[in-house]
């Protein structure tokens, strides 16, 4: 699990006008012509950020008004209003509630107290309390603002939309993250509606509504907003503008939050650099900057740069900040956690109890996610520093301060927070018991090891977006490792085998969620009866966003970056289409209450379920489970179970390795390059390594598997090809007939879990296939009539899938090599099957898309390409089409929009298999998305 750190970053707070949006004054009498024009002086003045020039004009404002008109009277309460916000604008907070609060006075005295400047005090008394982190005081002036607002202005106002702004960013600072999205989303409507798409507030509130997705931990969406915000940034203001400085920011942090440290680095860069040449260096924007950098310098294990960058910051923050601001808490935070990261215990431990000191003085008893942060990491060391009863209490903190009781989530401020708490609090429980052997302790550890998995499932009920989703089941897979091992424990010390066959039900939920989930949606999509017309316009945006992915992919493959304009138009594109798809999918579970249980119908296969009903009798169901420490091995079948647990103390990512480059080491290489040397190299070390992994992965519980095994594989073991283990090693490395191959001894097949065994074994078809096979081979050496002749079976007719015979032609692709053999295969299987088959220029992409779905079994002869960066794109390739705009490229995503009906689909192709590899999801390949 990765350390916490506090990212800190400037997005709500520094001039208050800026984020607050402050109302404007409308005069309606007629004024002294020179009071008059000071004040407009003034505020030019204040534009410029010369507050101390503007506020005189505004004082000399003030007076000529009392000395004509007297001081109780409306032009007195402007000029003293704009005096506050001079000084708000200047971060002298108190004396600007001081002039807000005389302003006020006389306004509801001349003015009466429901008319709309009286709102307008409200509203920017509002923001400078939310400048002091006094969020409940400025929650009281924005409610007394909105009401007046709501009754002079209506809802659909931009100065209702400031209002609801400020709510947003009062409920943000409080911790309170899901509030604060419901407002910043309403006062972005109603700037959308009034002010369009391209106007500098409107990016503002995109800017917001980002920020909180990045503290939701939902880092794809904060990013798409993040880049809306820049691209209309872009096209209003120069690129070197502070508020595009701060776009940069606020991207980095989402990046840096998702683990891609190195373009966090980059957007870091960017808004520093800006921000360099805008303010002084020891301005608290400078110091944020300084201390994100230290925190993507922390995260990627480059502990003293870290700490240096964190030590700018803090000299910075001491000289500008008070003594109780948020900013000194995070600098002393993440100092703390990169010291105990370096090995430094004491030093993260004093700088982490000055950040709790801080914070406990800006929070008091409230319940606060940063907080909560604090206290974990506090814990953290002391763990590492051997005091485990001051971790304990500690993460007993943060789990109370997240809101959490008696297993109830509805009042929790942060899953993230709370799910570390209890993670963290099992290994402190954990840990006393081996040092005092006392059961309460191991009691105690399972049970919190079990609320963590329950947090999990919370926090992904949360989220809507795939990718988000995936990156967290990646961050918490340890936590099912924790269970996995303390329940097992703990059913040792009580000969428990109840609770031991429990430890496959946290196997189960850690495995392949995201495609459960997928394919749990498609089956309500079909079934939920649902209009057809609605169902075609899921299907055409799904269309539209996969089409605009893939073209902003290719940009990027191109070597345009995120912040090219071309990029940013795209991105902008996508996501109003997201926002749309989004909208359906809501209107969906709302209209259509089936598709909604269909959709979150995701119970894992119970064990009983597995042995009396998915599994036959001479079926062994083989699944792994592989953790940071140990490898669990289950071994389930009719009436047997068991689990056991393999250390591991040996580089599995390496054997794996060695045991792909063994394999097709020789043969991936150029002729030229296959030496006999080469030969002799990678053999004799696919037999060292192949018999190693069948000691670990095999030999464990070879006498508990029968002839048929169904094998579920975990993280690098997805790239094992288990036939090809070794159960000893090889007497005659060139004669492989005589290697002693594990699928001499087992028929081997694969599934992702035993829970999508089970969705695939009672899948029902969105309609019946009409037809029996359809093949293409996109790359064959000759036409039909070569392929046909190889053909040495005797059925009636071969099709080639028309009525008419085709003509010879052969398609060239530069980038691909011919495939010499694959017409014959595909002419084969046709004739076996009394199946259609394509070859070479009539074997494209548009004909598969049409095709597919008719058949029962489609088989694929052609080149696969797999990204291990990017599972999404890898692809299979069809014969390129002349002036078609499409590539010919079928991506994994395609596949996802795919109505397939086929009960076989068979990928002759090279990296089907291959692809990203994203711990606890497995490996994003084609054969994958074909499962899907």
């Amino acid at each position: 699990m990765r350390f916490l750190s506090l990212l800190f970053c400037f997005l709500f707070f520094g001039a208050v006008a800026a984020v607050g949006q402050v109302d404007t004054i409308a005069y309606t009498m007629q004024d002294t012509v020179v009071a008059r024009r000071l004040l407009n002086e003034a505020i030019e003045l204040n534009k410029q950020g010369k507050y101390e020039e503007a506020y005189a004009k505004a004082d000399s404002s003030r007076m000529i008004f009392a000395g004509v008109l007297g001081e109780e009277t409306r032009e007195v309460a402007d000029a003293v209003h704009l005096m506050g916000l001079f000084k708000s604008d200047n971060g002298n907070y108190e004396e600007a509630i001081g002039l807000y609060q005389e302003s006020l006075l006389i306004r509801i005295e001349v003015l009466g107290e429901e008319h709309i400047d009286v709102a307008k005090s409200y509203n920017n008394m509002g923001n400078t309390y939310n400048g002091m982190n006094l969020f409940d005081e400025a929650m009281i002036c924005f409610e007394k603002s909105l009401a007046i607002k709501l009754i002079q202005l209506g809802e659909d106002n931009t100065s209702t939309a400031n209002t609801y702004n400020g709510i947003g960013i009062s409920f943000y600072g409080k911790g309170h993250y899901e509030n604060a999205l419901e407002y910043l989303n309403r006062a972005l409507e109603i700037r959308l509606k009034i002010l369009g798409k391209n106007h500098a507030i409107v990016a503002t509130s995109y800017n917001n509504v980002g920020v909180i997705y990045e503290k939701l931990g939902e880092y794809n969406k904060a990013i798409e907003y993040q880049q809306i915000a820049l691209e209309i940034r872009l096209k209003n203001i120069e690129p070197e503008h502070p508020d595009v400085a701060d776009s940069y920011n606020n991207l980095g942090l989402s990046y840096d939050s998702k683990g891609e440290y190195e373009k966090a680095i980059e957007y870091y860069q960017k808004a520093l650099e800006i921000r360099l040449k805008t303010w002084s260096k020891e301005h608290p924007f400078i110091a944020s900057s300084y201390h994100n950098l230290g925190s993507a310098y922390d995260s990627k294990g480059e502990y003293e740069k870290a700490i240096e960058y964190y030590q700018q910051a803090l000299e910075i923050r001491l000289k500008t900040l008070k003594q109780e601001h948020p900013g000194l808490v995070s600098s002393y935070n993440n100092l703390g956690v990169a010291f105990r990261l370096n090995g430094e215990y004491s030093k993260s431990i004093s700088n982490l109890q000055s950040a709790l000191e801080i914070e406990l003085k800006i929070r008091g008893s409230r319940k606060h996610p940063d907080l909560a942060a604090v206290y974990n990491n506090l814990g953290i060391s002391y763990f590492s520093n051997g005091e485990y009863d001051k971790a304990i209490k500690c993460h007993q903190s943060s789990i109370a301060t997240c809101g959490y009781y008696n297993n109830n989530f509805s009042s929790v401020n942060s899953a993230k927070q709370l799910n570390i708490g209890l993670f963290r609090l099992s290994d402190d429980l954990q840990a006393q018991y081996k040092i005092t052997g006392a059961p309460q302790f191991l009691i105690q550890s399972m049970e919190n090891s079990l609320k963590a998995i329950a947090a999990i499932e919370y926090q992904n009920s949360t989220f809507t977006d795939e990718g988000t989703k995936s990156f967290w089941q990646s961050e918490n897979y340890d936590v099912y490792e924790q269970a996995i091992a303390i329940t097992l424990l703990k059913a040792q010390v009580d000969k428990d085998e109840t609770l031991r066959r429990t430890t496959f039900t946290y196997a189960e939920k850690s495995k392949s969620s995201l495609l459960q989930s997928q394919i749990k949606e498609t089956d309500a999509l079909a079934f939920a009866n649902i209009p057809d017309s609605l169902l075609q316009k899921e299907h055409d945006l799904r269309i539209d966003i996969t089409w605009r992915e893939k073209q902003r992919q290719e940009k990027l493959n191109s070597g345009l970056e995120e912040t090219d304009t071309t990029v940013l138009r795209i991105s902008s594109i996508l996501f109003d289409l997201r926002q749309e798809y989004e909208a359906l999918k809501t209107r969906f579970e709302k209209d259509y209450p089936e598709y909604y249980r269909l959709k979150y119908d995701l119970s894992t296969a119970s064990l009983a379920y597995v042995q009396d009903t998915l599994l036959t009798a001479d079926q062994t169901l083989l699944e792994y489970f592989v953790g940071d420490s140990s490898i669990f091995i289950f071994t389930v079948g009719k009436g047997k179970y068991d689990v056991v647990e393999v250390k591991k103390d040996f580089p599995l990512e390496d054997w794996v390795k060695q045991l792909q480059q063994g394999i097709y080491g020789y043969y991936g290489k150029k002729e030229s390059e296959r030496t006999d040397a080469l030969s002799g190299q990678t053999k004799r070390q696919y037999a060292e390594v192949g018999h190693q992994l069948y000691q670990k992965l095999i030999a464990p519980v070879q006498d508990k598997l029968t002839a048929d095994l169904v094998i579920v594989p975990d993280g690098v073991l997805g790239y094992v090809p288990f036939e090809a283990l070794l159960k000893e090693k090889p007497t005659q490395f060139s004669n492989y007939s005589l290697y002693p191959f594990l699928v001499k001894d087992h028929s081997i097949s694969y599934c992702y879990s035993a829970t999508l065994l089970r969705e695939m074994k009672e899948k029902k078809h969105k309609r019946q296939p009409t037809k029996s096979l359809v093949a293409f081979a996109p790359f064959f050496e000759g036409g039909y009539e070569k392929a046909e002749s190889s053909v040495n079976i005797e059925f009636d007719t071969l099709s080639n899938g028309q009525d008419t015979v085709f003509v010879s032609e052969v398609v060239t692709r530069k980038e691909f090599k011919e495939l010499k053999a694959s017409g014959e295969e595909t002419a084969t299987a046709a004739k076996l099957w009394r199946g259609d088959y394509f070859l070479n220029a009539y074997a494209t992409e548009q004909r598969f898309n049409e095709a597919a779905g008719d058949y029962r079994i489609v088989h694929l002869s052609t080149h696969g390409i797999a990204d291990a960066r990017v599972g999404d794109y890898s692809y299979l390739a069809f014969a390129e089409q002349k002036d078609s705009i499409e590539n010919e490229l079928l991506y994994v995503r395609d596949l996802y929009n795919l109505q397939l009906n086929a009960d076989l689909v068979v990928l002759s192709a090279c990296e089907t298999a291959q692809g990203e590899l994203q711990r606890g999801e497995g490996i994003i390949s084609l054969a994958r998305a074909f499962a899907y």
